[in-house]
């Protein structure tokens, strides 16, 4: 069996693999990428919680280079968010899941139309003690950190000081303008939920108003070998 029998190494599965073993590196695709296309290791997936780790390392990176300082506490932010004024964790917290922002839950942040999401970041505060697992808005606030920081697009800031340099910047888009999405659509494939038996297909994914709605702390849309390829020297 090879990396090249129609994905045999995924069995009947649909999907991506990347193996990396020292110097030996394995990409294999199986499946359909949408109903009737088949899948290739070219295709993108909208990766959710996988870009997470370039925000942490982009707001690490400002700490070294610019002495941002990461202990200093969330309430600061409250003049932008008011349910901060009382938060009692710091960026570093927020980094490390312990900040205790449960709200807004990310599900309801991603699938809400873009005129909701402002009334949502309202709702950011602090709901639970700390050490809670906070979700989607302490990555909101790590986003906001480097952009108020450096005064330019959290995704364009990673891209110039990560993706670019990797020449990964063709498979790894933190977000999408219209121009990149009119010329990415037919690469971006779908999950599919099986939980009714059938396989239902996301095909929200593949949609303009989603896919340029995406950002560092939503999810991009990446390959499989690409976030590999990121995360091997790690």
């Amino acid at each position: 069996m090879t990396a090249t029998d129609d994905g045999a190494l995924l069995g009947d599965r649909t999907g991506q693999l990347f193996i990396a073993h020292g110097s030996t590196i394995i990409e294999v695709a199986g499946g359909d990428a949408r109903p009737g296309t088949q899948l290739t290791t070219d295709h993108l997936f909208q990766c959710w919680c996988l870009t997470k780790p370039l925000l942490a390392l982009a707001a690490h990176e400002l700490h070294a280079r610019h002495d941002v300082d990461l202990t200093e506490s969330l309430r600061v932010v409250g003049r932008w968010f008011p349910g901060m004024t009382d938060a009692t964790g710091t960026f570093l917290d927020a980094l490390c899941h312990d900040a205790g922002l449960v709200e807004p839950k990310a599900s309801q942040f991603v699938f809400s139309s873009p005129a909701a999401r402002p009334s949502l970041l309202d709702k950011i505060g602090v709901t639970a003690p700390l050490a809670a697992y906070s979700e989607l808005s302490a990555w909101l606030l790590v986003q906001w950190l480097i952009e108020q920081s450096t005064h330019e697009a959290a995704d364009l800031l990673i891209s110039a000081m990560m993706l670019e340099p990797l020449v990964l910047d063709d498979s790894i888009h933190l977000t999408m303008d219209r121009h990149t999405y009119r010329s990415e659509r037919d690469r971006i494939a779908t999950y599919s939920s099986e939980r009714r038996g059938a396989a239902i297909p996301w095909l929200h994914d593949t949609t303009e108003s989603f896919a340029t709605l995406c950002s560092p702390c939503l999810g991009g849309y990446v390959t499989a070998g690409a976030i590999g390829r990121l995360f091997m020297p790690c």
